[in-house]
């Protein structure tokens, strides 16, 4: 009831979040010899590249915790994933080959390459149908990468432990040597070359739909 005197205020509606929308790979941000296939989910797959890259459709804003898995499929020469800004350029291996301080990655011989430099150790290698886990603080500038459901983050360097991504400590430096990481916006990024290819999860929420148990703290893509 309103009162003699009073006036009424329309209640206003509480804002609602916009729908999440996952990251894929770009059909058109990448080498043309990359093919990007639906698998799974929609646009997840990339193969076939004559060492060439693939990016992401979405990018990494400054101060995010992110994360996505990756499954390495039809294992031939070379494959890696990570994340790279809109300097690498699609031919060579992102982190190692041409486009300095624009990328890093996690290659199939399980070493860690960022800005041409590195091939620090992380992991004895990634076999065929190895699935992949990226976890990015992009403000600390560290990576953390878990290697064919183990429990165990950057397993096999000094930096391995359970539950260092979950403190963030411990981690891998995007500053490889000296060298410093070019500013982003960061892209999830992808290469292969002759049949290699990787299927990739960037999750169904914020924080669901993943294969495995997505770190504290950190988001989708």
């Amino acid at each position: 009831m309103i009162l003699p005197g009073t006036i009424s205020v329309p209640m206003k509606a509480a804002p609602v979040a916009p729908p999440f929308v996952a990251c894929k790979w770009s059909q058109t941000d990448k080498d043309p010899s990359v093919s990007v296939l639906s698998t799974v989910k929609p646009d997840d797959t990339f193969s076939g590249g004559n060492n060439a890259g693939v990016r992401g459709t979405k990018s990494v804003i400054p101060g995010q915790k992110v994360y996505y898995e990756c499954k390495r499929i039809n294992a031939g020469f070379r494959f890696a994933i990570g994340f790279c800004n809109t300097n690498y350029g699609f031919i060579g291996i992102p982190g190692e080959d041409n486009f300095p301080s624009s990328s890093w990655n996690i290659s199939q011989d399980g070493t860690f390459h960022a800005n041409a430099n590195g091939g620090l150790f992380i992991y004895g290698g990634l076999a065929d149908n190895y699935n992949v886990d990226l976890a990015f603080n992009v403000a600390a500038r560290l990576i953390w990468v878990r290697v064919n459901n183990s429990a165990i983050w950057n397993e096999g360097s000094s930096n391995a432990s359970i539950d260092d991504v979950t403190n963030g400590v411990k981690g891998q430096t995007i500053d490889v040597n000296g060298t410093f990481m070019q500013s982003g916006p960061y892209f999830p990024v992808g290469y292969s070359w002759t049949s290699d290819g990787g299927i990739a999860n960037f999750g169904t929420g914020l924080t669901t739909g993943f294969a495995r148990p997505i770190p504290p703290g950190f988001t989708a893509v």
